[in-house]
């Protein structure tokens, strides 16, 4: 059964229930929905029934946070770490070695934050905000220690310091790098942006697995003029 054919059988069957009978369905339904859903159903209950409200000084404070935490990043004082190790090939007669990024708890602590607060100016329809906290993780250079590896190496001396991109760290990160990508494309897509073919182009290419239509769904409202996007997007993807 796909999603559609899903709806439809619930509509089929909810036409005729009491009021006790439809709280009974929604704790059922409720019990069923993972907690990383929450704030989204929440806030598009509220925005259907017109009672979503926005915390002003909650966000403004946030966003204060979140960017002092990035000039720290920026400063090197929170920065990944890695290590190298040989890969088995070689070049010019030496032995290749890739690397091993990990994160750790003061890096992952600004990551999480700022994607979970991109998120909920996503739910709160603050669609520039939100462009402004995804491209915060998408574009800063980080900077990474390398050390020697913990397999033979016990000391924690810093071997070299270079700076990474984001993509090259996507397997230490706790979320999903492609979704900081793809709400990026909801808010720009539902929000004000002026280029926004440009934009999301822009974060489809760091996009590894998903498709432009991922994102369209990511919010609580759908998508405003979608169609003509889309063809604005042909356009587009013609002339690049």
């Amino acid at each position: 059964m796909n999603k559609k054919e899903f709806q439809k059988e619930i509509a089929n069957n909810v036409k005729t229930i009491s009021q006790i009978q439809t709280i009974k369905i929604i704790n059922i339904l409720t019990n069923e929905i993972p907690s990383t859903c929450y704030e989204k159903i929440l806030c598009q209950i509220q925005n259907e029934n017109g009672t979503l409200k926005t915390d002003k000084q909650k966000i403004i404070q946030t966003e204060s946070e979140i960017k002092k935490l990035y000039e720290q990043v920026n400063n090197g004082e929170i920065c990944f770490r890695c290590y190298s190790y040989p890969n088995g090939s070689y070049s010019y007669y030496e032995e290749d070695y890739d690397y091993h990024y990990y994160s750790n708890e003061e890096i992952d602590e600004v990551l999480d934050k700022t994607y979970e607060f991109g998120r909920t100016l996503i739910y709160h329809k603050e669609y520039s905000k939100a462009i402004e906290m995804f491209d915060l993780i998408l574009f800063t250079k980080y900077l990474c220690e390398e050390v020697g590896n913990p397999e033979y190496d016990n000391q924690d001396e810093v071997l070299d310091t270079f700076e990474v991109d984001i993509e090259e760290l996507r397997e230490s990160l706790d979320f999903d790098l492609d979704y900081v990508c793809l709400y990026g494309i909801y808010a720009t897509l539902d929000g004000n942006y002026p280029n926004k073919c440009e934009k999301v182009h822009q974060y489809l290419k760091k996009c590894q697995s998903h498709k432009l239509e991922a994102a369209f769904d990511l919010g609580i409202e759908p998508i405003k003029n979608i169609e003509n996007f889309k063809e604005e997007w042909k356009n587009y993807l013609k002339q690049i």
